[in-house]
């Protein structure tokens, strides 16, 4: 079994459809992956939906490197991601 099979049997998910998997190297970028729509952006924040569930990004000079069905790859010095409920 691979790495990323291993990780959802351990946190018991089944079904990836609804999820988004958030991976960041901080102070280089984030990369999304998942169902997502960019409500606001700018250099110093970016604002994503994902069904009712918000994501904030935030950072300084953030800057969309890519943008494709399902994935959303940022780059900056990625200071802070979270959803929110926590801002």
């Amino acid at each position: 079994m691979s790495f990323f099979n291993d990780f959802l049997d351990y946190f018991s998910i089944d079904d990836m459809t609804n999820k988004i998997c958030i991976t960041t190297i901080l102070g280089v970028g984030v990369v999304i992956v998942g169902k997502i729509k960019i409500e606001n952006l700018s250099g110093a924040r970016i604002e994503l939906f994902s069904g009712k569930d918000k994501i904030v990004i935030d950072g300084i000079d953030l800057k969309i490197k890519s943008v494709s069905k399902g994935e959303l790859i940022v780059s900056g010095n990625v200071k802070n991601v979270g959803s929110g409920e926590d801002l």
